[in-house]
């Protein structure tokens, strides 16, 4: 998921992203994608399954080039690119990072702080503040660049996952198993938060608009325009998810994107009102994650399938 930050009166948009077009050589083969991000720095980065990683520079309807990750532990779950530089995140405690996304990446074992567990999730604020996420409620933070020095945070996760951190409108909100939601003004004092999804896992949330929107387990997915306060399940006709698992949430143009199992893909310019389902071209198979830059909608999942579209189109 990438989110643009706006302001809470609504933009105005060219329309959905309707048409989604299957890239012909992502380059993973058939192993699961589970992200991509678009840097400031012109790059398209994606990472899945066996330590892969891809990159793309410009308009990702182009050509997809494989990179060394240096990265043996198995997945790869998110890259994100902040202040000169990218860093992705795996299995088992590891991370790396790379001013130029196309050369060899320097991997970082970060047992120390995450044990065995995957770090599941990468952002940062200000651009300068690193802020790493994952399992068994491990939540860690660093302020040097390339981040190699890291300290605790108590997550009020306890044992459970982080599966998102984000930092939009002066606030920490943290997502993930169990339904847990925690906020913070500060990065050190965190406080948990009502989530509205009982303890269904939460995989992802986004910002845009003056929305936070999460989506998760069951096909649940919320808003909130404050998320200290509470957060609206989204139900009924307004919901087209039909109780399947939303992995992905994204913001972008005036127009919202949420991806998940089955090949499912809604999109609405409200939030709070009805999300209509697009074909999204992976048939069947999962989708990950969403995000949009550059002007471009990627969409990534199952089967080393990558899809892209424009809104209005």
């Amino acid at each position: 998921m990438n989110f643009y930050g706006l302001s809470s009166k609504r933009r105005r948009s060219s329309g959905p992203p309707e048409t989604w077009t299957q890239n012909a050589d992502p380059s993973f083969d058939t192993d699961n994608i589970y992200f991509a991000f678009y840097g400031s720095d012109g790059y398209w980065v994606a990472t899945g399954a066996n330590n892969k990683i891809a990159t793309c520079n410009g308009v990702p309807t182009g050509t997809w080039t494989q990179r060394t990750s240096n990265i043996t532990s198995g997945a790869i779950f998110q890259s994100h690119y902040a202040d000169g530089y990218w860093l992705v995140v795996a299995q088992h405690g590891d991370y790396a990072y790379q001013s130029d996304p196309t050369g060899s990446w320097t991997k970082v074992d970060l047992a120390s702080k995450f044990g065995t567990n995957n770090i599941l999730t990468v952002t940062s604020y200000l651009s300068s503040v690193w802020i790493m996420a994952g399992g068994s409620g491990n939540l860690v933070y660093a302020t040097n660049d390339p981040p190699t020095t890291w300290s605790s945070i108590t997550s009020q996760f306890g044992t459970s996952s982080i599966n998102r951190v984000v930092y939009e409108n002066s606030l920490y909100v943290a997502i993930g198993a169990d339904g847990k939601c925690s906020t913070s003004t500060n990065l050190t004092t965190w406080t948990a938060r009502t989530s509205s999804f009982s303890t269904d896992h939460i995989y992802d949330i986004g910002y845009g608009d003056g929305y936070w929107v999460t989506v998760g387990a069951s096909g649940k997915m919320a808003y909130s325009t404050d998320p200290t306060s509470s957060f609206t399940q989204i139900t009924g006709g307004n919901n087209p998810f039909s109780g399947t698992a939303i992995y992905g949430v994204g913001y972008g143009n005036g127009q919202w994107v949420a991806v998940g199992a089955g090949g499912k893909l809604a999109t609405t310019d409200d939030p709070t009102g009805v999300w209509s389902l697009q074909t999204s071209s992976f048939g069947t198979d999962q989708i990950r994650n969403v995000a949009y830059g550059n002007g471009y909608w990627v969409a990534v999942g199952g089967n080393g399938k990558l899809a892209t579209a424009v809104n209005g189109a």
